[in-house]
């Protein structure tokens, strides 16, 4: 099967939906074990990790989230509760990759007792300073003003040079990225992965102290 198919696959037989604030969140659950909620990067849909969330859940129960195009932090937390509510998971470990390692990072400091590990994963630290601010204006600007087609491109030609391909399959790898951009994702998602960074940077929820417990 190609990416997009395997993607398909893992929705139908694994897939759920949960609506919070009349955002609807798809998300899959897979696997028995300790629980694991994992939280995907720049593409924002979860799929994209099937084999990596297929082999984690021969010894977990996994949690993955896709993202819709909400623009606070605070929006995900509550999905994030709700989801893991809905599941009856009360404790869990957090991994993450990439763009959701700021995701992960804001959880953490939202639910501290409840996360019993952190893994992060091709990310950074999410306790950005102020002075990143003006540039994720910006970029949250020309999300809106630019035409569809070019910030498109502009968004899954700086997710093909963050993310490391398998070098036999590349070329099926580069254009299923390209399609999900360019099919699945909305201008709103573009919109929604600088708004939400802002959003995180004002609020200044992630800070050392967050951590102390």
């Amino acid at each position: 099967m190609t990416v997009v198919e395997e993607m398909e696959r893992l929705f139908d037989q694994c897939g759920k939906r949960l609506v919070v604030n009349r955002a609807s969140w798809h998300y899959y659950r897979l696997g028995t074990g300790p629980p694991v909620l994992w939280l995907a990067g720049g593409l924002r849909r979860a799929a994209l990790g099937f084999a990596f969330m297929e082999g984690l859940a021969s010894h977990h129960t996994v949690v993955a989230p896709d993202y819709p195009p909400v623009r606070t932090v605070n929006e995900f937390m509550i999905a994030f509760d709700g989801i893991l509510r809905t599941e009856s998971i009360d404790t869990f470990a957090l991994g993450d990759q990439s763009n959701g390692g700021l995701l992960a990072q804001t959880y953490l400091a939202h639910r501290t007792t409840d996360v019993d590990r952190l893994i992060l994963s091709s990310t950074g630290p999410a306790n950005y300073g102020r002075a990143w601010l003006p540039a994720e204006k910006v970029s949250m600007v020309l999300a809106r003003i630019l035409p569809e087609r070019i910030i498109k491109g502009l968004l899954a030609g700086g997710l093909l040079r963050a993310i490391t391909l398998p070098e036999a399959d590349r070329a099926e790898w580069v254009e299923a990225i390209r399609a999900i951009v360019r099919n699945d994702l909305s201008r709103a998602d573009v919109v929604s992965h600088f708004a939400v960074a802002s959003n995180l940077i004002r609020t200044g929820v992630v800070t050392p102290a967050a951590f102390r417990t």
